[in-house]
């Protein structure tokens, strides 16, 4: 048995003008833009701008310019009023974690009160402050997409290849971040922990030229977003199976999914809470049904979360995320003696709290504290029971395994301890700075 205690602190710090690349792996971004007199393209002043169903707005200046910061990603409504104007409405206006979103709007003047005007907002055909190579997907794209979890998404990626290999790198070399905090495997890298799809408002997916922080990534790194629970009840709930009409590609899967947010007490604290199951004979199930019942790979996930509103312009929130895995490995080489291979399970759960505060409006912050923790196995027996004096035997005229046990064992655990501060900041008209800090903490144990 060996157990290693690491400690890592990071520091980012940038400057940057114009255009912002994406920066921190956050989960909050900005909504600007500029509001003008329709019939004489004059700037206005003092229209409000409201975000639907939030506390948050803010007013045009003398220039005729509206900034609103540290805005959870998602997809909002958002109302725009002015004495004298008659009022427009912009639906579905896509909020991007550490991106701005620009909206600019022309008020059709108005003498006496009209009916308000309602705009659908459309996705620009080019990102500009993104500078690299990034893929950001919405939580509505995500419940249309034929997929069974957030991995599926990144595979139909350009430069991803059906196993999750990034740009020609290994599986295991992308960083997987939930709300800008890491669900890292450190032993074996890659992902540790699966979340349920319905609890996802968003994803950015960075395959080439990200940012200095990431400095756990190799290859790709995966942000998401995770929802939050909102004035209104809402409830959702899936259910699939791949063979309920028959047919012959299936992997004989059933998924179930549900999930529920809304107000625990209107306008303060909001919950959210998702969980999905399945239960699966895999791709190879067709070799793996004579050693085993079905069903061969059992998984499930669930995540819930509060959300605290002291004032429009701080929200405090407590999450939780559990993940468990209990599978049967597939080697074509064994595929005669497949009960010879051991079974592998694992289970992780983190526990978060993140508090997200505009000190002004040129200035805001997010600081979070987790723990999280990962146990995997292979093999459920005890350490003394494995039967090292069973070698297993290889047929070379077959070229398969006919007969033996791997003798393999393992358990390994992962604690992780993330304390985390990042901000931005605006001191000018087009500059931002961005600056943040982080403390790792890391107690690993492994016996093989």
């Amino acid at each position: 048995m060996s157990t290693k205690k690491v400690f890592v602190i990071f520091v980012s710090l940038g400057v940057l003008r114009g255009f912002l690349a994406p920066a921190l792996a956050g989960t909050n971004g900005i909504l600007e833009g500029t509001v003008k007199d329709k019939a004489t393209g004059e700037l206005l002043t003092g229209v409000n701008v409201l975000i639907v169903g939030t506390q948050q707005g803010a007013s045009t200046d003398k220039d005729g310019r509206y900034e609103i910061q540290n805005i959870r990603a998602g997809k909002y409504d958002v109302r725009f009023t002015h004495i004298g104007y008659q009022a427009s409405l912009i639906k579905g206006i896509v909020i991007n974690p550490d991106l701005r979103t620009r909206v600019h709007l022309q008020l059709e003047p108005s003498a006496v009160m009209m009916k308000e005007i309602t705009v659908v907002q459309e996705k620009p055909l080019i990102q500009k402050d993104v500078t690299g190579t990034t893929f950001i997907v919405s939580g509505d794209e995500i419940n249309l997409l034929p997929v069974d979890n957030f991995s599926d998404v990144i595979r139909l990626k350009a430069g991803v290849t059906t196993e999750g290999n990034v740009r020609g790198g290994k599986t295991t070399e992308v960083l997987y971040l939930v709300d800008g905090l890491p669900v890292q495997d450190v032993i074996a890298g890659g992902k540790s922990a699966d979340l349920p799809t319905s609890s996802i408002v968003g994803l950015s997916f960075y395959s080439g030229g990200f940012e200095p922080e990431y400095g756990n990534a190799l290859s790709g790194v995966v942000n998401i977003v995770t929802k939050t629970g909102t004035n209104e009840h809402k409830f959702f709930l899936r259910a699939d199976k791949d063979n309920l009409f028959g047919g012959k590609q299936f992997s004989k899967t059933t998924e179930a999914e549900v999930s529920a947010s809304g107000p625990v007490i209107e306008d303060r604290l909001f919950y959210f809470g998702s969980f999905t199951g399945s239960a699966t004979d895999g791709r190879w199930w067709q070799d793996l049904q004579y050693f085993f019942k079905s069903p061969i790979e059992k998984s499930y996930s669930a995540f819930g979360k509060l959300d605290y509103l002291f004032t429009p312009t701080m929200r405090l929130g407590v999450q939780g995320l559990v993940s468990d895995r209990d599978w049967r490995s597939y080697e074509f080489n064994w595929r005669f003696n497949l009960d010879g291979l051991p079974p592998e399970r694992k289970t992780s759960y983190r526990v978060a709290t993140i508090l997200s505060h505009s000190l002004s409006d040129r200035f805001f912050y997010t600081a979070s504290l987790s723990r999280y923790f990962v146990k995997s196995r292979i093999s459920k027996s005890a350490k003394q029971d494995v039967s090292v004096n069973d070698p297993y035997q290889y047929d070379f005229f077959l070229r398969y395994i006919v007969d033996g046990q791997r003798a393999l064992w393992a358990r390994s655990s992962q604690e992780t301890y993330t304390m985390k501060v990042d901000g931005t900041m605006k001191p000018g008209g087009e500059h931002l700075v961005k600056f943040g800090a982080e403390l790792n903490l890391y107690n690993l144990s492994s016996d093989i």
